[in-house]
């Protein structure tokens, strides 16, 4: 059980242009799923922090409410879990040089009996500042970097459901 709390993994970029480009998860705590209203699966606390350790500000393009849709697993049977929202649109973060942005939220594995082999990995789909333009289709450039592998960055270490 306290591996589950004690679960950090580092990530790098897989685009060269931006090596300097980190992500960093955190896996606080086990959410009971009651306090969710949820009926399977099983849900975890999480933090995943964006860490510039470039000279210069990253701006890049996310939802304000469902930011989620920036992260891939390469596993089907983990995610990240979409809580009710009443107005979803587009907007700019930034990190600014040598700073992290942290988003929290809540981590899901839908079913716990199938078993991941070799573990999982997450990725952050980097979608910068001049990709994209307001009234443009969002979602088809996320789904368009994901299936080329394009601008993710993904995680070192693999995460395994055996340390959960």
């Amino acid at each position: 059980m306290l591996s589950i709390l004690i679960l950090l993994t580092s990530c790098c970029i897989s685009n060269p242009k931006n090596n300097n480009l980190n992500v960093k998860v955190e896996i606080t705590n086990k959410i009971s799923t009651s306090e969710i209203n949820e009926k399977e699966g099983e849900f975890y606390s999480i933090n995943i922090n964006i860490i510039n350790n470039t000279d210069s500000t990253v701006r890049f393009w996310a939802l304000s409410c469902w930011w989620q849709d920036n992260f891939v697993f390469n596993a089907n049977n983990v995610g990240l879990y979409y809580p009710k929202c009443s107005k979803n649109s587009e907007t700019i973060k930034e990190v600014a040089s040598g700073k992290s942005l942290t988003y929290t939220g809540i981590f899901h594995i839908h079913n716990k009996k199938i078993k991941i082999e070799k573990g999982f990995k997450l990725g952050f789909i980097l979608v910068r500042e001049n990709e994209y333009k307001l009234f443009m289709d969002f979602e088809k450039i996320l789904l368009d970097k994901k299936s080329k592998n394009k601008d993710i960055i993904w995680c070192d270490n693999s995460i395994s459901l055996d340390k959960m």
